[in-house]
């Protein structure tokens, strides 16, 4: 398929929203860790997105109502981007109560982001064939992860120029996410968006009366918490616990990030043949696998963290392209901003409370075999083992007939592990080639 103009767009957006996230977001922890943060505060302003995520969602539903979803996204997230100022100046004018600050201005970030959400979801959801989200979604996320990967590189060889507990780095790049968050609103603001299908003003009570998303609603919520529960202790344990550098710790990112790169259209393509159900029920039980490679993780088994992150890397592509088809699948096009807000309400209360709860087992579980940040992780992985389970349940809401996972897993793979890599390959530098 040939994307039109308001394809590219939306593409193009996403990679430059990834790199500004991978200026910002992504060094927000080691930035915190610089001011003495403990795990306890670093799950804390892990969970503060999902805090403004379930308060943004009635607002952001209600305003398509009255705003064009255009303005509602440019004026919002220009907000978002300009509210990194606060952080930059906290080391230097909010010494006393540092951690405070950065913790409510990132609510305050995320929640005139996610106050957009539904004008993002429903615009994208508008502009793109059903037949052909897989390979269109599949190619955003391809260039989500470029552009991720390719500022937080930059900004870790940069970060480690200073000492390793200095702030002063940070206000360098995180400058940058902010311009470059800027660039990736213009692009949204080029999109030609057709009138949005839903022109009834909905009452408060509807927002909580919709049962179409619920089986699917609670296998996410579950999954919320099981992956939230230890995805914010990693950055820790690299950082603190294994005592690595910036470098390693983003080269872990890269790893994982060029491995999301090159599976995301090819996982688009599967999902578009054999439906979303399987790719989400195989790719989250991937994700389990990777905490459980960190439990043998020790400064002297530090190459275990190689194959974590690839694994890492190939099931989180799945996880997000099938979650978002899935959650498109089970949404009506009419009512789209309402459930969707429903929906991502109901999902964001597990990942305020588990990045907490797993910073609170870190620092507290000290008298089993297993201790601290490794004993999260195990309790993680069994978690999101359980989730795949519950994700088999489901029915498929896209593809035509039932396909076996065995079957979707050995199509996934290609059989031949030589023939996926040359597939993956092959793939992308047609999609650059071709439709850019």
């Amino acid at each position: 398929m040939r994307f039109d103009r308001n394809q590219k767009k939306l593409i193009i957006n996403g990679g430059l929203w990834a790199a500004y996230e991978g200026f910002t977001s992504a060094f927000l922890a080691a930035f915190a860790l610089t001011l003495g943060a403990s795990n306890t505060v670093i799950g804390a302003i892990s969970a503060m997105p999902f805090v403004a995520l379930i308060f943004s969602q009635i607002p952001g539903a209600k305003l398509i109502e009255y705003v064009s979803r255009k303005k509602i996204y440019v004026t919002s997230t220009t907000i978002s981007r300009l509210l990194w100022i606060f952080i930059i100046i906290t080391p230097y004018f909010f010494k006393e109560h540092p951690l405070f600050v950065i913790t409510f201005t990132y609510f305050l970030i995320r929640y005139t982001e996610y106050v957009t959400d539904a004008s993002w979801t429903t615009t994208a959801a508008d502009i793109t064939p059903v037949k052909k989200r897989g390979i269109l979604f599949g190619t955003r996320n391809m260039f989500l992860v470029f552009g991720l990967m390719a500022a937080s590189t930059i900004g870790a060889f940069y970060l480690d120029l200073f000492p390793k507990n200095s702030p002063h780095g940070f206000t360098t790049i995180f400058t940058m996410g902010i311009l470059i968050g800027l660039l990736a609103t213009t692009q949204f603001g080029k999109i030609k968006i057709p009138p949005y299908q839903d022109h009834k003003h909905h009452q408060l009570k509807e927002f909580f009366s919709r049962k179409t998303l619920k089986p699917y609603t609670s296998i996410i919520f579950f999954f919320n918490f099981a992956y939230s529960l230890a995805s914010p202790l990693f950055v820790v344990y690299i950082l603190k616990n294994l005592g690595l550098s910036y470098k390693i710790y983003i080269g872990t990112i890269i790893i994982t990030s060029i491995l999301k790169m090159l599976s995301n259209r090819h996982w688009g393509i599967i999902t578009d043949r054999y439906g979303d159900k399987p790719v989400a029920v195989i790719c989250m039980f991937g994700t389990a696998l990777v905490p459980l490679t960190y439990l043998f993780v020790t400064p002297n088994t530090l190459w275990l963290i190689v194959p974590a992150q690839i694994i890492s890397g190939i099931a989180w592509a799945g996880v997000d392209l099938s979650a978002f088809n899935l959650l498109l699948d089970f949404t009506n096009p009419k009512r789209r901003a309402t459930e969707i807000a429903q929906h991502n309400m109901i999902i964001a209360i597990p990942l305020i409370i588990s990045p907490i709860f797993g910073g609170i087992l870190a620092d507290n579980i000290q008298h089993f075999v297993i201790t601290g940040i490794p004993f999260v992780f195990l309790v993680s992985a069994i978690l999101r083992l359980i989730s795949s389970g519950l994700m088999y349940r489901i029915s498929e809401p896209r593809a035509k007939r039932k396909y076996d996972l065995l079957f979707v897993f050995k199509r996934a793979v290609a059989i031949h592990p030589e023939k996926f890599a040359e597939h993956l390959v092959n793939g992308i530098v047609a999609r650059v080639r071709n439709r850019f």
